[in-house]
């Protein structure tokens, strides 16, 4: 898969385990696309985008408090 940011995040979201927040998902991801991004309110944008997407597509499931892996 190319080195992107959708890439990276969809790889580490896929081999989480369990349950775990949007700040999990973060933590995870950050230090990688951090180069893709200005500033770190645009990384939170796109991760809110990409979470979303994953969740429509049925890769990832959520609650109101955190997500689960499907």
């Amino acid at each position: 898969m190319k080195e992107t940011p959708g890439g990276i995040i969809l790889l580490e979201v896929l081999q989480m385990k369990g349950k775990f927040t949007k700040k999990d998902i973060l933590n995870k991801v950050e230090h990688k696309i951090e180069k893709f991004f200005a500033n770190k309110q645009d990384i939170e944008k796109y991760l809110d985008k990409k979470i979303e997407c994953l969740c429509d597509y049925s890769l990832l499931g959520r609650t109101d408090v955190y997500f689960f892996e499907i």
